[in-house]
C-alpha cells in the first residue's frame, strides 16, 4: 500500500501464463509445497505504461489471495503493476496450476478510466461467489482522490464498472488511503469498505466505512467510525473481521504521525472496535497490543529499507470457530527479531499476551497469519537467514510455519528463495509489499502469494507467486 505519496495499483486482462520450471524448495517434515508458480508476466502496460510512465517497468508489488467458497478450485489474486499505475488480476480455474490476467475497466487510465494512479487494491468473495475489488485511486496535479469498488460474478474472469464510494481532495485538503474490503461469509451479496480520510491540513485522519447489502451495486454514504484517538496518536489502517455471530469486529492501528506528507511513524499500538449492529454503531476501542518502534535495516549498511519506517500493518485472521489472531514482526537489531502474535476468543474483548511464532537471530519481517476450517494456523514471512555479510545480495527467503494448538508450538517449512532484496523497488513503506496473501485451501491446507525478485530481470526487477501449502494432517 502507498503512504500518501501514498499509492497506485489496478488491474490486466486475458493473458493465460505458462508453467515456469521452478527449482523445488526445500521442505519441512510436517508441510510441503506441492504447487509453485510465477502468477504474473511481462507487463500488460509496456512499452510506455499506457502513456503515463512509471520507474518501475514489469515490477509487481503488494500481491493479495482470496479462494472462492462457491468454487474452491477458483481463486482470485490481486498485485500492483509498474510503480502502482494499475492492479492486476490474476484467476485461476484449478487451484493454481494455471492463471489468467484480467483487465479491471474504469480504474487508470491504463484500463479505460480516468485516473493516473490506482493503488492501496484489496479482494474479498462472499459466500454466493461474489468478488468485490476495491481501488484507491488519484488524478491531477493538485492531485484529487477517489474510492472505487469493481464486482465479478464468474470468479474475477470479467468485472463491472466501478461505483464510487468516496471522492476527495484537491490536496491538501483531504485524500483516502489504506481501503480495505471485506466480504460476509455468512451473509450472500453482503460486504463492508472501511478507510482513511487523510485530512491533511488537521493532521487527522478518521476512518470512514460503509456496506453493501445488494453485491456491490450500491453502497451506504461513508460514515465515522467513532474512534477517539490516544493522545498523541492517530486510528489508522482498520481491518474487518466477521464472528460467526455476525459481529464486526474493527482491528486498526493506532499510530504517531509526524507529517501527513512522510506517513505515520512509530510506535504502533493495535485496538479493535466491535459492531453488533452491521456497522450502524460501535464500542469503544479495546486495546490488544502495542509495538515498539523497529524498523527493517540493510545489515551492510545500516540504512532503513523501503522508506525506513518503523510502522507496520499488523496482519488479522479468524478462525471458524470465531477465534481472532492479531500479527506482526518486532526487530530488535540486525542479528535479532520475533515474529509475534496475540488470540482472543471471546470476540476481541480480551487478548493473549504476545506470543512467538518465530525467534530469530536475524531480521524476520512481514507475517501473513490465516486460520484453516480445523483450527490450523499458518504464518508466512521474510528473514535473512541465509544472507552473507558482506557480499553483494541481500539474501532473503520466505518461510511457513503452522501450529496445529492454537498457537503453542510451530513447524517450519521453507517456501521460496533465496532471492536478492536489494533491487526490489518500494512505493509504499516495505520492499516488495506492505502487505501479502495467506488463505486457507481444503481442511488442512494454504495459499500465499507474493513477490520477489528475478535472477533475470528482463521483464523488470520483481514478480507475483503463488504457493500451495499442504499440511500432514494433525501434527
Amino acid at each position: 500500500m502507498r503512504r500518501l505519496q501514498f499509492g497506485v495499483l489496478i488491474a490486466i486482462g486475458g493473458l493465460l501464463l505458462p508453467t515456469l520450471v521452478i527449482p523445488t524448495p526445500a521442505r519441512a517434515a510436517k508441510a510441503r509445497v506441492r504447487v509453485l508458480r510465477e502468477i504474473s508476466g511481462p507487463s500488460p502496460f509496456a512499452p510506455d505504461g499506457c502513456g503515463l510512465g512509471t520507474t518501475d517497468q514489469g515490477a509487481e508489488y503488494t500481491p493479495e489471495l482470496m479462494v472462492n467458497p462457491v468454487r474452491r478450485r477458483n481463486l482470485i489474486a490481486i498485485y500492483s503493476q509498474d510503480d502502482e499505475i494499475s492492479t492486476v488480476v490474476s484467476a485461476s480455474r484449478d487451484g493454481g496450476r494455471r492463471w489468467t490476467q484480467v483487465l479491471v475497466p474504469g480504474l487508470s487510465r491504463c484500463t479505460g478510466g480516468t485516473y493516473s494512479n490506482a493503488f492501496d487494491p484489496d479482494v474479498a468473495i462472499g459466500p454466493d461467489g461474489i468478488a468485490y475489488l476495491s481501488s484507491a485511486v488519484s488524478e491531477g496535479n493538485p492531485s484529487s482522490w477517489s474510492l472505487l469498488v469493481n464486482a465479478s460474478t464468474d470468479g474475477g474472469f470479467s468485472w463491472s464498472d466501478p461505483v464510487t464510494i468516496d471522492r476527495q481532495g484537491p490536496f491538501p485538503f483531504a485524500a483516502v488511503d489504506l481501503p480495505v474490503i471485506t466480504a460476509n461469509p455468512y451473509v450472500p451479496r453482503t460486504a463492508y469498505l472501511v478507510w482513511n480520510q487523510i485530512l491533511f491540513l488537521q493532521l487527522r485522519s478518521p476512518q470512514l466505512f460503509s456496506r453493501t447489502t445488494d453485491g456491490g451495486t450500491t453502497w451506504t454514504p461513508p460514515a465515522m467510525i467513532p474512534i477517539t484517538p490516544q493522545a498523541d496518536l492517530d486510528p489508522i489502517a482498520s481491518q474487518i473481521r466477521v464472528l460467526p455471530d455476525g459481529t464486526l469486529v474493527d482491528v486498526f492501528d493506532q499510530v504517531r504521525v509526524a507529517n501527513p506528507l512522510s506517513g505515520p511513524v512509530g510506535p504502533t499500538g493495535v485496538w479493535v472496535a466491535r459492531s453488533t449492529d452491521q456497522g450502524d454503531t460501535w464500542s469503544d476501542p479495546i486495546h490488544v497490543a502495542d509495538i515498539p518502534a523497529n524498523v527493517l535495516t540493510d545489515p551492510d549498511s545500516g540504512t532503513g529499507l523501503g522508506r525506513g519506517n518503523s510502522w507496520q500493518v499488523a496482519s488479522v485472521a479468524v478462525g471458524a470457530d470465531g477465534a481472532l489472531y492479531v500479527a506482526w514482526h518486532l526487530i530488535e537489531s540486525t542479528s535479532s527479531s520475533r515474529i509475534l502474535f496475540v488470540k482472543s476468543v471471546d470476540g476481541g474483548l480480551t487478548w493473549t499476551d504476545p506470543g512467538p511464532v518465530a525467534v530469530e537471530t536475524t531480521q524476520a519481517f512481514k507475517p501473513t497469519i490465516a486460520v484453516s476450517p480445523t483450527g490450523l494456523v499458518g504464518v508466512t514471512y521474510f528473514d535473512f537467514r541465509n544472507d552473507v555479510p558482506g557480499d553483494q545480495e541481500l539474501t532473503t527467503d520466505l518461510w511457513f510455519r503452522h501450529s496445529h494448538d492454537g498457537g503453542t508450538t510451530w513447524s517450519e517449512t521453507h517456501v521460496a528463495g533465496p532471492f536478492d532484496l536489494r533491487p526490489a523497488p518500494s512505493p509504499g513503506a516495505f520492499p516488495l509489499g506492505d502487505y501479502f496473501g495467506l488463505v486457507p485451501i481444503g481442511r488442512n491446507g494454504f495459499g500465499a502469494v507474493w513477490t520477489q525478485t528475478l535472477v533475470s530481470q528482463t521483464d523488470g526487477v520483481t514478480d507475483t507467486f503463488y504457493a500451495r501449502l499442504r499440511v500432514s494432517r494433525g501434527r
